[in-house]
């Protein structure tokens, strides 16, 4: 299988037959689908970025302009953009400093922006306040731009925090750590291995995963290495796989006695103190989900870059159960929803699976012009946000049945 077929970017769809009669309540119905890329020329163009969300308000990016755009989900309307040097494809993040709330994102150029959100004041006037499209009595909330400063290194990956400070993984392999006033704390380069120089590389540093001490992040040539969150010095190292795709790209996992770790396609592994306890030959380009309600916490949900969603004992590495979406391609993190598993294709649709038995409950109905979705869906109460990769923002409602379900009908993705 090709990384083309992996990433979902080789795809034709083929109607089969409807899923089985299944228990409404609770299950999603679409309430809204908004083109957020309307007069874009490109249909080839993808659309990376996931969906953040701040009372009514959802941020997210598109690929055809800079910006991140401001969408308000009572009204399925765009009231705003936020200015940025270059498209957003990182999903924006939201953050809680005290009674302030900070949005911050990174676009293409390897910009990193802070906006600080806050009601609106009348008497307040500057070109660095972005003011809602909306009548008066709707706008709620007002975006001042606090600082930005430039990493002059292109950015895919979402901004992690532990609340005090910014971990930015760049495409080059280099990983930043900001202070909530934009300062750079540290910056670390990782040197590629002599060894891997020869590898095809596909990405830079992946997702990190933030740690009380410490911080682990994937490389391109394999590397996984833990960093002091206090200096970026090196606390442990090992490697992934020895394939031709080595990159690192799925945010590694926090387990009971280590970290779970996956490379593009292979391996997925379980680590602790830099040795491999067990080793599996699938590979997944986002993170797993941990069971916090049986089996201390070593039961985990691993979406696969193969199709696949597999329940794992991360004691031993068995496969308890495992679920295709019939798509051959990357499955987003999975996330909870009422206690069922929220799932997304990057070339297939919605899916909610049962995390006890591994049994498909609910697919959303697709329409090809709108399939494939390249993050997790945002889960809030009683509403899923997700953006599709050919650039539709959908809204679904879990609490309202009454309204007409769309979520009976199975398509099938046949690759090429």
């Amino acid at each position: 299988m090709s990384w083309l077929h992996t990433l979902g970017f080789l795809a034709v769809p083929v109607d089969v037959s409807e899923t089985e009669s299944v228990l409404q309540a609770q299950l999603p119905v679409l309430e809204w689908r908004l083109n957020v890329v309307p007069k874009l020329e490109n249909s080839t163009s993808v659309q990376y970025s996931g969906v953040a969300k701040h009372k009514e308000l959802l941020y997210l990016g598109t690929s055809n302009r800079s910006g991140i755009l401001m969408v308000d989900q009572r009204y399925s309307t765009p009231v705003g953009r936020l200015s940025t040097e270059a498209p957003v494809q990182a999903k924006p993040t939201v953050l809680q400093e005290g009674s302030n709330t900070h949005l911050v994102a990174v676009d293409l150029s390897g910009e990193v922006y802070s906006w600080l959100i806050s009601p609106p004041s009348e008497n307040q006037e500057s070109s660095d306040i972005v003011k809602l499209e909306v009548p008066d009595s709707d706008r709620n909330v007002d975006h001042t731009l606090n600082w930005s400063v430039s990493l002059d290194i292109p950015v895919n990956t979402p901004i992690e925090t532990d609340g005090q400070s910014l971990f930015v993984s760049t495409n080059n392999d280099i990983v930043y750590a900001l202070d909530l006033d934009g300062n750079i704390l540290w910056r670390f380069a990782h040197r590629v291995s002599p060894s891997r120089k020869g590898n095809l590389q596909l990405f830079g540093a992946g997702r990190p995963l933030v740690e009380a001490e410490s911080i682990v992040v994937g490389f391109s040539d394999g590397a996984v290495l833990r960093l002091k969150k206090s200096d970026g010095t090196i606390v442990e190292k090992v490697y992934n796989g020895e394939g031709r795709y080595p990159d690192v790209i799925a945010q590694p996992t926090s387990i009971q006695g280590g970290i779970l770790i996956s490379g593009f396609e292979q391996p997925s592994y379980k680590e602790s103190q830099e040795s491999i306890l067990w080793s599996k030959s699938f590979g997944a380009v986002q993170g797993s989900l941990v069971d916090p309600n049986e089996g201390n916490n070593t039961l985990v949900y691993h979406a696969g870059s193969d199709g696949l969603l597999r329940k794992i004992d991360s004691t031993s590495g068995a496969v308890l159960w495992d679920w295709d979406s019939e798509t051959s391609a990357s499955l987003t993190e999975p996330v909870w929803l009422n206690g069922q598993l929220l799932i997304a294709s990057h070339v297939g649709g919605l899916y909610i699976i049962d995390p006890t038995t591994g049994e498909e409950v609910w697919r959303s109905r697709l329409e090809y012009r709108q399939t494939g979705y390249m993050q997790p869906p945002l889960v809030d109460d009683c509403t899923i946000h997700i953006l599709s990769a050919k650039g539709f923002l959908e809204q679904y409602d879990t609490c309202n049945t009454e309204k007409e379900f769309l979520g009976n009908q199975k398509m099938s993705i046949i690759l090429r």
